[in-house]
């Protein structure tokens, strides 16, 4: 992934699936509180600017939102 922008890789890892990626969990309302998974945070490090890009929520928000840069 090489040379995408964060944004670019985002939608690179949840594919076709979009949403319903695996790496997109969604918290199972019918199950107790504490067993309710869900992707709370994207993040893409950039090793070479010694940078974080990241945003709270999944990788397919992130994707059409945008990730920050820390």
């Amino acid at each position: 992934m090489a040379g995408l922008a964060p944004a670019e890789r985002a939608t690179a890892l949840c594919g076709a699936a979009g949403a319903d990626a695996v790496v997109c969990m969604r918290p199972d309302t019918a199950k107790p509180p504490h067993e309710q998974w869900g992707t709370l945070l994207t993040v893409g490090l950039d090793v070479e600017s010694c940078a974080l890009d990241h945003m709270a929520g999944p990788p397919d928000q992130a994707a059409r939102r945008g990730l920050a840069r820390f």
